[in-house]
């Protein structure tokens, strides 16, 4: 019985090995050799590496829009242009810059009256 099974791992990890040399083998454009592939399978292929690359090409808007978020999550909410820098209490919202915040009674957040104000600079 252990044999068998010795013998059946052993097999097995042949086989990964084998799958692993071929998927390294056609991983490369030196690898694909052009007349193995019938015309319906690179059209196949074409059509899997188009829907890839526009998968990418969403994934990397995203990002690129993700990043401008962050990017504007950072700015003042009531001028929009310079960096948050003051957080008032007691709310602790960090909202605004220096000097927007010089002309607000109210968090512009939650709108709560604002008793002091720590400057982060």
């Amino acid at each position: 019985m252990k044999q068998t099974i010795s013998q059946s791992i052993e097999t097995k990890k042949r086989e990964v090995e084998n799958f692993k040399k071929q998927v390294l083998l056609f991983s490369t454009p030196e690898g694909i050799n052009q007349s193995t592939f019938t015309l319906e399978e690179t059209k196949e292929l074409e059509t899997k590496i188009s829907i890839a690359m526009r998968k990418l090409t969403i994934q990397e808007a995203k990002m690129q829009l993700s990043g401008l978020e962050s990017s504007s999550e950072a700015l003042c909410i009531v001028c929009m242009e310079r960096e948050r820098k003051v957080e008032f209490a007691p709310c602790n919202h960090t909202v605004a810059c220096t000097e927007c915040s010089n002309f607000l009674n109210k968090c512009p957040k939650c709108r709560e009256p604002i008793a002091s104000k720590k400057s982060l600079v």
